[in-house]
């Protein structure tokens, strides 16, 4: 990164004549090196509780404490989930 707007400033220049500059190679990774956890529904789970809490706001005083604690459920669901290595080996 050398500006502000490296993008734009790597694809047409600073406005001042100063020419594009060329692209970087890209550095090879090997994409079994790369490790990604597993797939998990709590993110979803957990968005809806907070929109279950913010729409009792509308309704009740009591959705709203069904929905904080709801969402504070989740957010420790979320948090202390447990990731299984995958079956097929490490990533």
């Amino acid at each position: 990164m050398h500006d502000r707007d490296d993008f734009w400033i790597a694809k047409y220049g600073d406005g001042h004549g100063t020419p594009p500059r060329k692209a970087a190679p890209a550095a090879h990774v090997d994409p079994k090196s790369i490790h990604m956890p597993p797939p998990s529904y709590w993110p979803l789970l957990l968005a809806a509780a907070i929109a279950f809490t913010i729409s009792g706001l509308l309704i009740s005083m009591y959705q709203v404490i069904l929905g904080g604690l709801l969402t504070l459920y989740c957010m420790v669901r979320f948090m202390l989930e447990y990731h299984r290595p995958a079956a097929g080996g490490h990533h």
